[in-house]
């Protein structure tokens, strides 16, 4: 019960701005996106950081990953 009203929580908060930038959803298919949108923020931040040219200039970094998660 707890995890569900989690779920819950978290798609009315962040629901309806996730629903613009990730093309729509309802329901587990919304939060799913998010979670697979969050991973491949993370993975795709943390390789470019190790990157010589881009560990140098963070916000170059935080664009490209913002860019390649969308």
């Amino acid at each position: 019960m707890g995890a569900t009203q989690l779920i819950d929580i978290i798609e009315s908060i962040f629901g309806p701005i996730f629903y613009f930038v990730l093309g729509g959803g309802t329901g587990l298919l919304l939060f799913e996106r998010i979670l697979f949108f969050l991973i491949v923020l993370s993975v795709v931040y943390i390789a470019l950081s190790k990157i010589g040219p881009f560990s140098d200039n963070p916000t170059v970094v935080w664009v490209v990953t913002l860019a390649v998660s969308i």
